[in-house]
């Protein structure tokens, strides 16, 4: 599974953040995720909320989940 940051702007609007290529700035983990989520929160002084979600999906025992 990987993780992406959700970014919600105005009116609860999400967007997906980018990475330097115009790419979906995705995380092999939660932890680097969060990590970047919080920093980024920290910084806004437009008050914009980050969330990380994972997405993809989990295999276990040979099946697949979402």
């Amino acid at each position: 599974m990987s993780f992406v940051i959700v970014k919600y702007i105005k009116k609860n609007v999400p967007v997906i953040l980018l990475d330097g290529h115009g790419e979906v700035w995705e995380f092999d983990t939660e932890e680097s995720a969060e990590y970047y989520a919080n920093v980024f929160e920290t910084n806004s002084d437009s008050g914009y909320k980050y969330e990380v979600k994972g997405i993809g999906k989990i295999h276990t025992n040979g099946e697949e989940e979402n």
